[in-house]
């Protein structure tokens, strides 16, 4: 059975609830653990498939401020089999500096090369996808079906399970 992890750190960690609303057969249950890469991942995919959730503010601070910490992160995430930035708004919103983030993002744009720095990051780690999401729902949707994909891939296939 899936067991998704979500690390110590996390502080407004995905709870998975609606998951079982969208899909009834989901089986699958949710802990705790310090992991060395990322936010989420499934018990026995610490090293092939891993998520880092970002919210706008802190996807702001961490390209603009944080990015000697984020770039350590990147190489991690980048040298395994599945990796994903999720960043709980839509790029547009970034660009158009909606919501809370507005006074940041003029900043970021106008000083600290934002979107420079964001196209720098998927040059040099080609292998990270990123998913921008509509909302945190979605978000926290997308982190499941990536995660389930990934157990079932890795362990349903050769009848393994952890």
């Amino acid at each position: 059975m899936l067991k998704i992890l979500y690390d110590i750190r996390e502080k407004k960690p995905y709870k998975f609830a609606e998951i079982k609303e969208l899909e009834p057969d989901a089986t699958f249950s949710v802990a705790m653990r310090s992991l060395s890469t990322g936010d989420y991942t499934a018990e026995g995919l610490e090293e092939i498939a891993v998520i880092e959730r970002k919210s706008p503010r802190d996807f702001l601070n961490t390209l603009t401020q944080a990015q000697d910490r984020f770039m350590r992160e990147f190489r991690r995430m980048n040298g395994m089999p599945f990796a994903a930035i999720v960043v709980e708004t839509r790029l547009e919103a970034l660009a158009q500096g909606s919501g809370n983030t507005a006074l940041h993002l003029q900043k970021a744009v106008a000083e600290d090369g934002f979107f420079a720095k964001m196209l720098l990051m998927r040059i040099l780690f080609p292998n990270i996808r990123w998913y921008f999401a509509a909302s945190r729902a979605a978000a926290e949707f997308y982190t499941y079906k990536q995660l389930n994909y990934w157990y079932k891939k890795t362990y349903e296939k050769q009848n393994v399970h952890v």
